[in-house]
């Protein structure tokens, strides 16, 4: 049975799937967490650190996301 690569499973609802959009430009100091976090991750061995880690990620880009919609929202006069 064949089977596709990982890098080539679609898991992602097609709610989930990102939306191409302009690229937002980091920080020095933003770029450097961000590597240091990558790292963490590439080091992290434990299932169930990832887990954890996972749903923090996850809250984290939700809260972004809310905020980012309350800021436009604000600026819009709708808020």
């Amino acid at each position: 049975m064949a089977t596709e690569p990982l890098e080539q499973i679609d898991t992602l609802a097609p709610s989930h799937r990102r939306i191409p959009m302009a690229a937002i430009e980091l920080s020095f100091s933003q770029t450097f967490e961000l590597e240091r976090m990558r790292r963490e991750i590439e080091g992290t061995q434990d299932p169930a650190q990832l887990r954890a880690l996972s749903k923090e990620l996850l809250q984290a880009w939700f809260s972004e996301k809310a905020s980012t919609q309350q800021a436009i929202r604000e600026q819009l006069g709708h808020g």
